[in-house]
């Protein structure tokens, strides 16, 4: 199950977040030979795409760093009560194609 986490971008601004991949409470997830990706929507349901975040990942100790730089978030616009967008991380095993989505919020 995907941990639930809403964040916090403010436009115009650089925006990075950092968090571990773990197995249990005291593992870390060994990343090796695990790509990340991650997209941004208005909606879940949504077809567009708004951007996808740049990440970087610290294998070993199951680091990953999601980061979008101030050029789009300037980008982002909003009119009337829209103020959200959506957003889901995973990580997929390049040998095997099993994917994972571990992080999701607002």
């Amino acid at each position: 199950m995907a941990l639930q986490q809403d964040l916090t971008v403010e436009q115009g601004t650089l925006f990075e977040w950092d968090f571990l991949v773990r197995t249990n409470q005291t593992t870390v997830f060994d990343l090796t030979d695990y790509g990340v990706r991650g997209q941004v929507r208005k909606t879940y349901d949504s077809g567009v795409v708004l951007f996808e975040p740049t990440f970087t990942v610290s294998t070993a100790i199951g680091k990953i760093m999601m980061s979008i730089p101030p050029a789009t978030t300037s980008a982002i616009t909003f009119s009337g009560e829209e103020l959200e967008c959506v957003y889901d991380i995973e990580i997929y095993n390049n040998t095997t194609g099993e994917v994972n989505r571990i992080v999701t919020g607002k």
